[in-house]
């Protein structure tokens, strides 16, 4: 069996920039492919991360910061982690992502 391991990214706080939506993409798509490129399982979680008004049920990690969580194989997690850790920290290659999610 393939050892699962698992990272956590706090998600900066920069002022006018939706980092949930630029993760999650037009109907949740970027995420959605960003999984299936690197084969890992990434979720939002943390404050902000659900919805107000909705009857998900309360996950440990509500009360922590903003943060994504990805696990699975060790490469598939390296993967993600490169490709969510671009989206947060590199301004050039979000602005790309943004206009690429406009145009969809």
């Amino acid at each position: 069996k393939i050892p699962k391991i698992s990272r956590k990214i706090i998600v900066p706080n920069e002022p006018g920039v939706n980092f949930m939506g630029l993760l999650l993409g037009p109907r949740g798509a970027t995420l959605k492919e960003m999984m299936e490129r690197s084969g890992a399982r990434i979720i939002i979680r943390g404050k902000g991360s659900v919805r107000e008004n909705t009857q998900a049920q309360p996950h440990p990690d509500d009360n922590e910061p903003l943060h994504v969580a990805i696990d699975g194989a060790e490469e598939s997690v390296a993967r993600a982690v490169a490709e969510v850790e671009a989206i947060l920290f590199d301004p050039r290659y979000r602005e790309e992502m943004k206009n690429a999610q406009l145009n969809v």
